[in-house]
């Protein structure tokens, strides 16, 4: 996957985590709170197609307290990494989903997740290269990786399966990611 090709466009997006038992009032963050950034080349809808599908990949969670940037250097500075699973819950996460547009009537997105099942000992997911550059008087990030890992059906906690299926749905191999994102 590649930005602008297949109407595809990268993403690298930072979102807020928290958890909380039941809806809250205070002003003080849940002690189960955190930042993840999310990363990958995914569907333009705008420029839809009819069918088309995408690869996501979310870091761990990390501190409120962390810049962005602090965080992504840390993460980039090791080359290899584990793929969250069963087995390695505090690994990177992968999501691979594909779009089906229906005739008239929008379309239908079907997702399948690393973290929801074991991992095998070939999973991982290893930068090959990572650059920093400054253009503009912005910060880029140009990224090179590879990764490859087992993919699962989602079981919800009350057991209903998605799509009436659980356990492996396949396994993604040799996949190769290159992406120029701005900080």
């Amino acid at each position: 996957y590649y930005d602008g090709v297949n109407n595809m466009k990268k993403e690298l997006s930072y979102r807020n985590y928290f958890v909380t038992g039941s809806p809250s009032t205070t002003t003080q963050p849940p002690k189960d709170a955190g930042h993840v950034i999310l990363f990958g080349i995914t569907l333009d809808l705008e420029k839809g197609q009819k069918y088309q599908n995408w690869v996501e990949f979310s870091t761990p969670r990390f501190d409120l307290g962390i810049s962005k940037e602090m965080f992504l250097d840390s993460l980039f500075s090791i080359s290899d990494h584990q793929i969250a699973g069963k087995n390695f819950p505090n690994g990177i996460k992968v999501k691979l989903s594909m779009y089906d547009k229906k005739q008239k009537s929008g379309g239908s997105v079907y997702s399948f997740y690393s973290e929801v099942g074991c991992q095998s000992s070939e999973s991982y997911l290893r930068f090959r290269k990572v650059e920093k550059k400054v253009e503009f008087g912005y910060k880029y990030y140009d990224i090179e990786m590879e990764v490859q890992c087992d993919l699962f059906y989602h079981v919800n906690d009350d057991g209903y399966a998605q799509y009436g299926k659980e356990g492996l749905w396949g396994k993604l191999e040799n996949g190769l990611l290159k992406m120029k994102v701005r900080l």
